[in-house]
Parts: structure tokens; C-alpha cells; sequence
């Protein structure tokens, strides 16, 4: 995977987050792309590649939301999203794209509820290269990481840093679930109406 992402380089990381965010049906691992590709090049430049990449590729979203938003607002995602974006606005884009969550839905939202596409585009951008920053350090930091303790190096700073890493992830996971579940109790206090 090394010498992959060396021959391609920044370009191949580009290109391969543009197709992973493109594809809406069959999506395919872009993090893990950026996470090995912040190990191997200059995080901050991976970022940069991937967010466009990815904002690019969200397009396929918009453009679905844009020409049949109505067949797609049944879904339990589609409802948080859209009372967010409600209650948050046009911000909600960024925020959304930051977080590791289905962004999809968020892009078909826009396109279906009229945001214009260069503020879909430029959010969505500023959130994806924002989270790909933190995927491409943590892929330096991880790589250095496992490179200690195979060397027999364990620290304060490694054992921080996988502590830090899983109270973050399980973060995201319990407010995600906490939305849908919140959707989920309001859909049903509306029907028994």
C-alpha cells in the first residue's frame, strides 16, 4: 500500500476520494486511503487532495437531491438531517462533512432543498478537508505509534493517544445514534396524533 500511495501520490489520493464519495450505492474505504497516505506523505497536503477529491464526489449526492430529493425523504437519516439543517442552517454542511457519518444524505438534502452549489461545494470542502486533516495525522501518529511498540517503546504519550482516540470515536457513534433515536421518537409522537 506504501509504494501504491507513493506512485500516485497526491494525485492517486485525489482521485480515489473522488471516487469513493461518488459512489452512493457501493461506497468504498477513502479514510482508510487518507489515513495511509498521512504516513507516507505530508499530512496537510493529503488533506487538501482528499477534501477536493471529496467534495467533488459529493456532487453525485447534490445532483440526486437536485432532480428527485422526493423519493429519498422517507429515510430516518434524511429527517435528522434535514431538521438540522433546519435548526443550523447552511453550516450544517460543514459540520456533517467533518464528521464520519453518511454524508449522502446531507448532499441530497442540499440538492433538494435548493442550497446553490458552490456553497454546498465550499462547505463541504472546508468540513472534508477538516476531518481528512485529522485522519491524515492520525495515520502519521499511529504509524509512529506501532513503529514504537513493535520496537518495545510503550510512553504515556502512546497510551494518551489510543485513550484520546476511543472516547472520540465512541463520541461520534453515541451522537449519531442519539439523533436517529431522537428522530425516531419524534416520527412516532407525531403519529399517534
Amino acid at each position: 500500500m506504501e509504494n501504491l500511495v507513493r506512485s500516485y501520490g497526491y494525485f492517486g489520493v485525489f482521485l480515489v476520494l473522488l471516487i469513493s464519495n461518488a459512489s452512493i450505492l457501493f461506497p468504498l474505504p477513502g479514510i482508510f486511503i487518507v489515513f495511509v497516505a498521512g504516513a507516507v506523505l505530508d499530512p496537510r497536503g493529503v488533506a487538501i487532495a482528499a477534501g477536493l477529491g471529496a467534495a467533488i464526489g459529493e456532487f453525485t449526492g447534490y445532483l440526486l437531491g437536485v432532480g428527485g430529493g422526493k423519493l429519498i425523504q422517507k429515510r430516518a437519516a434524511f429527517n435528522v438531517a434535514r431538521n438540522t439543517f433546519k435548526r443550523y442552517g447552511s453550516w450544517a454542511i460543514f459540520v456533517f462533512a467533518s464528521l464520519p457519518l453518511p454524508f449522502d444524505v446531507v448532499g441530497m438534502l442540499s440538492g433538494a432543498l435548493g442550497v446553490h452549489a458552490l456553497v454546498f461545494f465550499v462547505l463541504t470542502f472546508a468540513g472534508k478537508t477538516t476531518a481528512y486533516m485529522l485522519y491524515a495525522f492520525t495515520g502519521r501518529e499511529v504509524t509512529q505509534l506501532l513503529t514504537g511498540l513493535l520496537e518495545g517503546r510503550v510512553n504515556a504519550y502512546t497510551i494518551g493517544f489510543l485513550i484520546v482516540m476511543a472516547v472520540f470515536v465512541s463520541g461520534v457513534l453515541l451522537f449519531w445514534n442519539y439523533l436517529l433515536k431522537k428522530n425516531d421518537d419524534s416520527s412516532g409522537s407525531a403519529g399517534k396524533l
